[in-house]
């Protein structure tokens, strides 16, 4: 159990990436915040990380709001203290024919990285520890 009394926030949880690492995580020992803009995806991967007999926080958030990041990182101190792992796995999709893709592309990987930023910037807010790692981001832009 490498993750063992470790407490990892991991953003973006629903049927890809965001679960699966969620998942991992929890069974290498890890308790874990997990945050989603969907109550029913929370549900189902708190479900599926509790089965393990990990703790789970579930945490409805949008991280392209900066009042909901906010309202995450505060949620997430006070029930779980420190954090030590940020996976932001959360990020927006536009399924365009790439013939199609001019200003639509260069919106959408802006967002990507500012949804980055923000998403970091928020989690520093909170106390990280100093012992363990901080993953930037889990998607390749």
């Amino acid at each position: 159990m490498r993750l063992k009394d470790k407490v990892a926030i991991v953003t973006g949880i629903g049927p890809g990436l965001g679960r699966e690492i969620a998942l991992l995580f929890a069974k290498q020992g890890a308790s874990l915040a997990i945050a989603a803009r969907s109550p029913d995806r929370l549900g189902k991967v708190a479900g599926e990380i509790e089965a393990q007999g990990r703790r789970t926080l579930r945490v409805t958030c949008d991280v392209t709001d900066a009042g909901s990041l906010d309202a995450a990182r505060k949620t997430i101190e006070s029930a779980l203290g420190r954090v030590d792992i940020l996976v932001n796995s959360a990020g927006r999709t536009k399924r365009t024919p790439t013939l199609e893709l001019s200003d639509s592309l260069g919106r959408l990987v802006h967002g990507h990285c500012r949804l980055q930023l923000d998403v970091r910037r928020e989690a520093l807010g909170a106390e990280l520890a100093t012992d363990a790692g901080l993953l930037e981001s889990a998607e390749r832009s």
